[in-house]
């Protein structure tokens, strides 16, 4: 075992463990902002502090860029790095992530790794060389990810780092050259991106070792305007990249043969001890986003200004632990700021303002037509005042016009009034929580737009910067590129890795995958696609991006296409696929007569649940591509179901072997008509038996329907499946169309196991009130189209009479009845919200909504079936865990809700009302289970603020008013708002924005939004501009949507 008492002892202890003088304590003696407590709690939480370039004598606070940072890079003595891997360890059981236990253990290995890997190399002390014993480390995927996540939070110059926790890593340390490191990037930047719903992501390569400079990135970001020089000393493009445009060039890039202000230069990249390499970044990543403006449309479109979609650093590097990552790119999204008013506004980049006080209606001869401005010939000879005007329009214009250009095309873009509030929100929580406030830069950290953002007036913060941090390397990449080779060298190496990048592309088969998603299911299938993909050594992954970003013309004949489509509640392609589905006219005629030659499959996720709607995207997708002349393979689609199998792995990873087999040229495993029926038996064995307590008249358009679990629990907000069963009257009516006189004979089939029984296969498997799937059990003159589309009990019943089905041979007959049967379309669950709260209508009893559809499977056939005292299927499923947000936030909750979507509201009422009216008290979470007597304490679920908004039809009444009206009476509620259907159509989004308590309590609250689908995206669109951002970025985990 190694010592490590000594090193303990300092953690301990209120020193920092560096050798030099405290930061802080030197700011004292030039009156930093911070206050003798704060020092002292600082102190205590930070154990390694890196040099922020102020000194006894002189402060950089008010500098933009400091002198004498720490930077990664360096060699540092075995002493620095193990002081800081310590105090690392040491936040880590702070933080939970190790126990006393583990981290002491873990303490000991990294010093034992240490020790046992020292050398003696020239170090980096107090910004001079010397020699000295240095080591590293390696970090476990835990260790970086905390790392990296501490590192931004600490990361004084960020005003977004209140999502630090939300950081994903993409860890990419096995990744050794610069072929490497430019392929792995791109590959995984797509999934960071998300089709514009950015997840803020470090991409982190090979450290530093104990020498050299590491791995380097030579872009300032991965996408970055070129620069060029004209020959009259202007600069076309962005002037900021003009030396990093020439180096480039230098390197072997050609720019296009028509420059233009918006060229995107290449994505390079140089591994220890590699020649550079470099790469285009790819269209559907580098996009660009058109700046427009609603009250200035042809005016914007003429200025022809643009962005990009994403901010990647990639000169950045990471210091955890004494561990230097000197390449680690990391996306996040922009402010609206940060491209308005700066990069497109400021004078030394864009210089934009000028010509948009123009677009926005400065006239220089209106001026003309005064006296006192009659020889003015631009806004220059202007007085400042009038000047400022137009310049300080067109600048809040600009920026308007950013953040309108980004919603438009559902990319993530944050505007600074939100932002700002959200760092202060973040700062003060974190004051209140530790007595000290967060480090920041003033100068980084408030916006440009100046004092009328709120952040402006804080002022001064305590400028320190503990580590991990976020820092630039040491070396500046494009004169450490000179150092290494000649021009010519580098440029024939540059070129020899394009070629090289392309034989590798060219030997393999080019896939491209696409997907559409209304939740996570889809998303996650294309997820686990593409890294299927990415590591069968025979495909080449070109392109992983979102339906929406199809391009067919760019796909070649001998490419691979595939898709995985989910669909929305209504039957349409989810908001990530429609901008694609409007050009299916125009394509049609484009390949009407020249096929496109492609091949293609398409993975489904459905929910059988939704009847005629049932994977209705995916069934429009893959009819689209066969119309288009593209060849199938693995049969064209698989539709998945998730009422079968919730994660769809089965279905997907048959579909998966059937797509390798085809290209492989092998026979694929064919699927045995059973195998549903075995899903269907494995899904019956999830369900238990509940009894019908109540059930409401077929009066009203939704339902009421009462159950009890026997003996199973449930929570609020709870989901609730049901699985429909044919009544024992149509059961006996298929046994003699089928002519089985034995109800508890087994169904013959030849490979099922356990095979049930005629009466429950006819009860719980098969759906008596479909259409069978295929009819082919008939002879062509048997069948008639008429009764493609009749059910299946009167399908059974008309040709059994015509003695079609009957025969006097047992074998004949079994293997008649079995093809009959596996023709039957299965019984699918029905999933509602629980509209209840334990312990409202007795123990274990439980009421779902269920909107009525004359004729439909579960809400007329079914129900009209079931009378008090029957038994039903039932299965409980796990919500969200997002909803714990709104059954335990002591915030003020905003919940919203329309028709069915309803029931979870309703059962939030009833806990309140409960929890007012109880003799004593549970906590909110013991209530929500149900818990026996506990010791008393504060019900927190009916102190919290809720404001209720819905909406509903004038047949619904009723079942809303009987709740409302209650809750009003109680005091269940603190602001309620009911928008029946009216003839103005008002709905009620529309009456969010001109609410009080919304405007006062929004940006603080809980929402809870449930309804159809173009519902909650508008009620989305409403709230997202009223905080001035999407509402999903700014509330994150206290939003919470449900699509019914």
């Amino acid at each position: 075992m190694h010592s490590t008492t000594a090193v303990e002892d300092r953690l301990d202890s209120s020193t920092p463990t560096t050798s030099d003088a405290c930061p802080i304590e030197q700011g004292l003696h030039t009156k930093c902002p911070v206050t003798p407590r704060e020092l002292d709690l600082i102190l205590r939480e930070t154990k390694v502090f890196a040099d922020t370039g102020c000194t006894a004598q002189i402060c950089q606070g008010a500098k933009m860029m400091h002198s004498r940072e720490t930077k990664v890079g360096e060699s540092r003595s075995l002493r620095v790095v193990k002081e800081e891997a310590a105090a690392f360890l040491w936040e880590l059981k702070r933080d939970g992530i190790y126990t006393e236990q583990e981290y002491h253990a873990r303490l000991d290995e990294v010093f034992a790794e240490l020790d046992q890997g020292a050398v003696e190399e020239m170090l980096w002390e107090k910004q001079r060389k010397e020699s000295g014993t240095t080591s590293t480390w390696t970090q476990t995927n835990q260790e970086l990810l905390h790392g990296v996540r501490l590192a931004w939070k600490n990361s004084r110059r960020c005003i977004m780092r209140s999502h630090w926790d939300e950081l994903q890593l993409c860890d990419l340390r096995a990744v050794t050259t610069s072929v490497g490191m430019v392929s792995a990037l791109l590959e995984n930047l797509a999934n960071a991106y998300g089709g514009g719903k950015i997840v803020p992501t470090a991409f982190v390569f090979p450290p530093r070792q104990t020498k050299g400079t590491g791995p380097m990135f030579i872009s300032q970001q991965v996408l970055s305007f070129a620069g060029y020089r004209q020959s009259d000393g202007s600069v076309l493009g962005d002037p900021a990249n003009v030396d990093l445009t020439d180096e480039i060039i230098k390197l072997g890039w050609t720019p296009p043969e028509s420059r233009s202000r918006w060229d995107f230069l290449p994505l390079v990249a140089m591994a220890e001890g590699d020649s550079p390499a470099m790469a285009e970044v790819s269209p559907s990543l580098s996009k660009h986003i058109n700046i427009s403006h609603p009250d200035y449309a042809s005016q914007f479109k003429k200025l022809d200004l643009r962005w990009g979609r994403f901010p990647a650093l990639s000169r950045m590097g990471f210091d955890i632990g004494g561990v230097q990552y000197t390449a680690a790119p990391f996306v996040g999204w922009f402010m609206d700021a940060e491209i308005g008013v700066r990069n497109l506004g400021d004078p030394f980049r864009y210089d934009a303002l000028p010509s948009v006080v123009e677009a926005i209606g400065f006239d220089v001869n209106a001026y003309r037509k005064q006296e006192a401005y009659k020889s003015v010939e631009s806004i220059d000879d202007l007085p400042d005042y009038e000047q400022l005007r137009w310049k300080s329009k067109a600048q809040a214009e600009l920026n308007y016009a950013v953040r309108w250009s980004f919603q438009q095309e559902g990319v993530s873009c944050i505007g600074t009034l939100a932002a700002s509030s959200d760092w202060c929100q973040f700062d003060d929580d974190h004051f209140r929580e530790k007595g000290y406030r967060l480090n920041a830069d003033p100068y980084w950290i408030a916006p440009p737009q100046g004092s009328i953002i709120p952040l402006w007036h804080r002022g001064g913060a305590p400028n320190y910067q503990p580590k991990p941090l976020i820092t630039k390397h040491r070396c500046d990449p494009m004169k450490h590129v000179e150092t290494l080779t000649s021009i010519a060298e580098t440029t024939l190496l540059a070129k020899g890795t394009r070629a090289k990048l392309q034989k590798i592309a060219d030997s393999r088969k080019r896939v491209q995958i696409y997907f559409c998603s209304t939740g996570t299911t889809a998303l996650k299938l294309a997820e686990k696609l593409r890294q299927r993909v990415l590591k069968a050594p025979k495909y080449y992954l070109a392109t992983f991006d979102s339906l929406n970003a199809i391009d067919l013309e760019a796909i070649k004949p001998d490419e691979l296409v595939l898709m995985v489509a989910s669909t929305t509640g209504n039957g349409t392609l989810p908001a990530n696929g429609r901008a694609f589905e409007s050009k299916w006219p125009a394509l049609r005629k484009r390949y009407y007569s020249d096929p496109l030659g492609a091949s293609y499959s398409v993975f489904g996720v459905g929910d059988s649940g939704y009847g005629s709607t049932y994977n209705a995207a995916s069934i429009a997708v893959n009819g689209l591509f066969s119309e288009l002349g593209a060849k199938p393979i693995a049969g064209g689609l698989t539709m998945g179901d998730v009422t079968m199998e919730t994660l769809l792995t089965a279905a997907f990873d048959r579909w998966w072997d059937n797509v390798q087999s085809n290209l492989d040229g092998a026979v694929a495993a064919k699927e045995m008509p059973e195998d549903c029926f075995h899903e269907q038996g494995d899904i019956i064995q999830e369900f238990q038996e509940g009894l019908v307590v109540a059930k409401d008249p077929p009066m009203n358009k939704i339902l009421s329907l009462q159950l009890d679990l026997q003996g199973v629990g449930y929570r609020v907000m709870d989901h609730l499946r049901l699985l429909p069963a044919n009544s024992q009257g149509k059961v006996a009516r298929a046994l003699f169309a089928l002519g089985v006189t034995d109800a508890q004979q087994v169904v013959p089939f030849t490979s099922f196991q356990n095979a049930p029984t005629f009466d429950c296969f006819l009860t719980n498997f098969v759906d008596l009130e479909g259409h069978f799937k295929s009819l082919n059990w008939l002879r062509l003159d048997e069948a008639d189209e008429s009764i493609r589309h009749a059910p299946v009990i009167e399908v059974l019943e008309r040709y059994s009479a015509r003695g079609i089905l009957g025969s006097h041979d047992t074998e004949a007959f079994d293997k008649r009845v079995l093809e009959v049967c596996l023709d039957m379309p299965l019984l699918r669950p029905r999933t509602f919200s629980v509209a209840s709260a334990p312990g409202f209508l007795g123990n274990n009893i439980v009421e779902v909504l269920v909107r009525f559809h004359s004729k439909g499977r579960l809400s007329d056939i079914f129900l009209s079936d079931l009378y008090p005292g029957d038994r039903v299927k039932f299965c409980m499923m796990l919500s969200a865990p997002s909803l714990d947000i709104i059954r335990l936030e002591t915030r003020p909750l905003i919940a919203i809700a329309t028709g069915s979507g309803f029931a979870p509201i309703r059962g939030l009422l009833q806990r309140r009302f409960i929890s007012i009216n109880a003799g004593r008290r549970l906590s909110r979470l013991e209530h929500d289970l149900n818990f026996p007597t506990a010791q008393p304490e504060l019900d927190l679920f009916h102190s919290s603020p809720l404001s209720l908004f819905t909406g509903y039809k004038l047949e619904d009444r009723d079942i809303f008013e009987e709740t409302l009206v209650t809750g009003r009476c109680g005091a269940l509620v603190d602001e309620l708002v009911m928008v029946p259907s009216n003839p103005e159509k008002t709905r009620v989004q529309d009456v969010l924005e001109g609410n009080a308590w919304v405007r006062s309590n929004l940006a603080e609250a809980a929402v809870y939004v449930c309804g159809a689908e173009t519902m909650v995206r508008s009620t989305a669109a409403v709230l997202s501009r009223m905080l001035g951002a999407e509402v999903q970025n700014v509330l994150g985990s206290r939003y919470v949507e449900e699509v019914f």
